[in-house]
């Protein structure tokens, strides 16, 4: 799978995750959040230092409801993937700028709060087991930031986070056991609201289950997308949600 396939991935599993389990906990009301729109670039570096393949560009948007938007491309290349979490609609919907092709996981009401809740409530890091707080490391466009660093047994991530921002990251450094190194930096940050224009999913998109998407893109263009087991994975959670949108709650 690509690098912008795998971000998609994880964060849609993260959002169903919260959707599908614990169908009864109590939603807590959705706090109001700092509206921005920021671009970052993305690089890999082998362990000597050289940059390893394409540096990647995102632009991220938030609203005050929680909606989310981010495009990933990578450097030189004039197609990216969208991800957009819609507040109003109840949706999270994939787009696929190359093929023209899109996913939409549709969430009633209910289920859509209890996935965005844990990213609306939360907040910068506890320190404990695997993350340490290293204190307050200054400003960064005009925000206060702090410093934190969290170690796996595959590498050892250090970030600034901007905790109005709900600890949006302005900063992240990986390094692997191996002593390659992953580089994010935001590049750009403006508070305010972004323009609605960015939430809307153009009228030209084909919808597409992640298996039928997974196909079509291979066939088009002779490479994977998601890749075969993210595909079975993603595919069976799009029509559990189906099934459960309409279902007594």
């Amino acid at each position: 799978m690509t690098k912008r396939g795998h971000f998609a991935a994880a964060t849609l599993l993260t959002v169903l995750a919260a959707s599908l389990t614990n169908p009864r906990r109590a939603l807590a009301q959705p706090q109001k959040m700092t509206p921005f729109a920021a671009d970052s670039v993305r690089t890999d570096y082998t362990a000597s230092g050289a940059v390893r393949g394409q540096p990647e560009d995102y632009t991220y948007y938030r609203r005050e409801d929680g909606s989310y938007y981010y495009r990933n491309w990578s450097e030189g290349s004039t197609h990216g993937l969208v991800a957009i979490i819609d507040a109003g609609r109840h949706d999270y919907a994939i787009l696929e700028e190359q093929s023209r092709l899109k996913i939409t996981f549709r969430y009633s009401p209910e289920r859509f709060e209890r996935a965005m809740n844990p990213r609306q409530e939360g907040v910068c890091p506890e320190p404990g087991g695997q993350v340490e707080l290293l204190g307050n490391a200054g400003e960064r466009f005009g925000l206060q930031v702090i410093r934190v660093r969290a170690r796996s047994e595959k590498s050892t991530r250090e970030e600034l986070l901007a905790p109005e921002l709900k600890c949006f990251s302005i900063e992240s450094v990986e390094t692997y056991s191996t002593g390659d190194k992953t580089v994010e930096e935001v590049t750009s940050l403006k508070l305010g609201p972004p323009p609605d224009s960015m939430f809307e999913v153009p009228s030209d998109y084909v919808e597409r289950s992640p298996a039928a998407m997974e196909q079509e893109y291979k066939a088009r263009f002779g490479r994977p997308f998601w890749g075969d087991d993210w595909s079975r994975i993603m595919e069976n959670n799009y029509w559990k949600l189906k099934t459960l949108q309409d279902s007594p709650r």
